[in-house]
């Protein structure tokens, strides 16, 4: 009984880890855009639409596709996708700034969907009970807010 419940402390830590790291990471990019996006002298509403039009698009075709390579993977993928979005942001062209909010409109549903699913399939998988889950569930929110609150939203 112990080493089970040493066993869900840890896995609890570890996504918690994860899950304010990336939360944070999302919280200080969207916090920044703004006056970034301002200070290259383009509109702030047009780049942020197109990225919430994308992420319309390609909602439907996430879920298969988390399906087909794994939410795993799916995961490594959000976080790779965000450093490329990431490095295009960091030059005032209008082209690469485009293909960024596209590419983020697809890291956004990945974002809402690939961590949860992943806590889910992965506790079910290790045999944890369900009112466990609860737990991390919980906490996660916490997490969330707190890394919200910590980005400057």
């Amino acid at each position: 009984e112990n080493t089970f419940l040493d066993s869900f402390s840890s896995f609890r830590m570890n996504y918690l880890i994860v899950h304010i790291g990336i939360m944070l990471a999302d919280g200080l990019q969207g916090t920044h855009l703004y006056v970034l996006y301002e200070g290259y002298g383009y509109s702030v509403a047009s780049l942020y639409c197109l990225g919430f039009v994308s992420g319309a698009f390609t909602s439907p075709f996430i879920g298969p596709f988390v399906d087909k390579i794994g939410r795993k993977r799916s995961a490594m993928l959000y976080c790779l996708l965000e450093m490329i979005i990431n490095l295009l942001e960091q030059y005032p062209n209008f082209a690469g700034l485009i293909i960024s909010r596209v590419v983020g409109g697809v890291t956004t549903n990945l974002l809402f969907s690939v961590f949860e699913s992943w806590l889910l399939t992965e506790h079910r998988k290790r045999g944890f009970s369900e009112d466990k889950l609860e737990i991390i569930l919980r906490d996660s929110v916490i997490v969330s807010n707190l890394a919200a609150i910590g980005s400057g939203y």
